[in-house]
Order: structure tokens, then C-alpha cells, then sequence
């Protein structure tokens, strides 16, 4: 993984590294073997261009953390064929892994003979529905590129949040919003629709949800992360107001999605597990019972470093009907 130069009083890139390698730990742990979602925490930057580095270097090292293998063998495949790749300019091999103690001394990570690698616990790419290579393909070149591009394709949503402060004083923590154990191979649908634009006091803004399908059963769940954009072209130092009544027509946007997606007879009534707001405006006479929990944050961002208005996770559980 090749990360830009710090730029920045602390080590970023090392924190963002630690923290990640922290996480999959945990997973692998618990035996988690696909992640929903993640969001990394960030404390208050000293401008928009600074936050927005450490949202790159973070999503950069998400991306890594779930394609690291396919990398490693695409690399190799390109030298065997005298192809050069630019983005890894002789970088050691360890710095696309999730973690590099574990690469050279832990089984779980190491491989039989020169090339069968053992099989990865996290993430689990066969629990994805709809990633099979075609089997009349001989070149075996062609369907490694194939599957990178697909998994690339796949990689489970990430955002982040910039927060007043971070406890211990920390440069950044990871937050997994649900991790998928048990799974049947080909159980895991992942589907991202467009929504209908919501009203602000500055413009409409796009909605776009990103739902996780897991079947099990007699029963479907999904997580649904749903997603408002901030105006395009709007001066980045500025914040999109969010008002709970807002928040309301999000949860009514991804109730619509889910009855078209699940092609439900009526629509579900669902509240969001938590929320995260650029700047919420909150009135005297205003309810939370059906808005959950509250994270307000100084900015929100996504995978490309684009500002976020709102982001709202939803989780529903539909029994199949014969």
C-alpha cells in the first residue's frame, strides 16, 4: 500500500495502520468473515484539506486491507509478463497487508508451497453472491484481473467522520457497524440504488443507499447504509444544516428502498441503529424516539474525500414468504 507523505505533526499513515490492524484482529477473533460497514474516526483537523488527506490515506488503507492477496498476485503476474506497475515503484509487498506481523510468522496468513495460498478467514469473499469466474477462461491472467476488478467493485462502504476529539488522544479509530459470522457461501447480496433527492434549506440533495443482504434461512437481513450527499460545488467550509425532520424523510427514502428491493407488498417502518450529521439543527419541540442514536460531527466524508451531509444505518430482518 503506498500512502502520500506525512505532511502532518504525527504519523497519520502509522495510526490509521495500528488502529486498522487492530480491528481485523478483532474480527478474525471473533471469526468475522465480512465486514457491513465502517466508519473511521477522526478528531478536529487544523483545515478542510488536512481532514480531507487523512480520509484518502484512511480509505486507502481499507481498500488494501480487503485486496491485499489479489494485489500481491496481480503484481507478480505483471513482472511475469514485463509490465510495470507505477503504483507499487518496488514497495515491499507488506505494506498492502492488514498486518504484517501476522504475513510473515501467523499460519493463517502464510501459504502452501510457492503458490496455493491458505485460504483468507476476513475478508470472505466466497460469502459474496455473484462473484464466479467464467470457467471456459484458460487465461489465468485475464480472470486474476477480472476478480480484482470485481472485488474492488465490493469492498464494504466506508466513511468517516471528523469528531471534536478522540479518547486517549488517538489520531483515529475504526468503527465496524456490524461483522458477519456463519455465512453459507453465495449468502451475501450487496446492492446500491439511488434514491429520490431530499430538500434542504440550500438545494436538493442525492440520497443513495448501499444494502447488505444476508440470507439465513427462512429469513432475509439486510443493513442498509443509507447516504445524503452534500451539494455539489458548495464551498467545503460551510455546513448543510440537517434538521431531524430531515433525518425522518431519510428513514422514509430507505423504507421506499427496501419495499422495492425486497418487493414488499407495504412499506417496513424502520429506525436507523445511528446517525451521523455534518450540523444538526435541533428544536425545543423535537422527538427522538424515532431517530436513534445521534453522532454530530464538525464533517463527514467519503471513500473519495467528497463531503457528506448525513449518514444514517438501518438494520431490518424480513422473513421469505413461500
Amino acid at each position: 500500500m503506498v500512502l502520500p507523505p506525512s505532511s502532518t505533526d504525527y504519523n497519520v499513515e502509522l495510526q490509521i495502520t495500528l488502529a486498522l490492524q487492530h480491528l481485523w484482529r478483532v474480527g478474525v477473533e471473533m471469526q468475522v468473515r465480512w465486514w457491513t460497514s465502517v466508519v473511521a474516526y477522526f478528531p478536529a483537523a487544523s483545515s478542510t484539506e488536512a481532514i480531507r488527506r487523512q480520509v484518502l490515506l484512511a480509505a486507502a488503507a481499507w481498500k488494501a486491507a480487503h485486496l491485499w492477496p489479489d494485489q500481491v498476485n496481480e503484481n507478480n503476474a505483471n513482472e511475469e509478463h514485463g509490465i510495470n506497475d507505477d503504483d507499487n515503484d518496488g514497495e515491499d509487498d507488506d505494506d498492502a497487508s492488514p498486518d504484517i506481523w501476522d504475513r510473515r510468522y501467523n499460519a493463517e496468513y502464510m501459504t502452501y508451497g510457492e503458490e496455493q495460498p491458505f485460504p483468507l478467514s476476513l475478508p470472505d469473499w466466497g460469502a459474496l453472491k455473484g462473484l464466479d469466474v467464467p470457467e471456459d477462461n484458460d487465461d489465468e491472467d485475464s480472470d486474476r484481473r477480472v476478480i480484482v476488478r470485481s472485488r474492488a467493485e465490493r469492498i464494504p462502504f466506508f466513511f468517516a467522520a471528523e469528531v471534536e476529539e478522540l479518547p486517549r488522544q488517538a489520531g483515529v479509530e475504526w468503527h465496524a457497524h456490524l461483522g458477519l459470522a456463519d455465512l453459507q457461501p453465495g449468502c451475501i447480496t450487496l446492492v446500491s440504488t439511488i434514491g429520490e433527492k431530499i430538500s434542504s434549506e440550500n438545494g436538493l440533495l442525492d440520497v443513495n443507499f448501499h444494502h447488505v443482504l444476508v440470507e439465513s434461512g427462512d429469513a432475509v437481513f439486510i443493513q442498509t447504509t443509507t447516504v445524503l450527499r452534500s451539494l455539489v460545488g458548495r464551498d467545503e467550509s460551510r455546513k448543510t444544516m440537517i434538521s431531524l425532520d430531515m433525518l425522518r424523510e431519510v428513514s422514509a427514502a430507505t423504507a421506499a428502498s427496501l419495499k422495492e428491493l425486497l418487493s414488499l407488498p407495504s412499506e417496513l417502518s424502520v429506525k436507523p441503529k445511528i446517525s451521523y450529521a455534518d450540523a444538526l439543527r435541533i428544536g425545543e419541540d423535537d422527538g427522538f424516539e424515532d431517530i436513534g442514536a445521534l453522532v454530530p460531527c464538525r464533517s463527514l466524508w467519503d471513500a473519495r474525500g467528497c463531503r457528506l451531509s448525513a449518514v444514517s444505518i438501518y438494520e431490518t430482518r424480513v422473513v421469505k414468504t413461500t
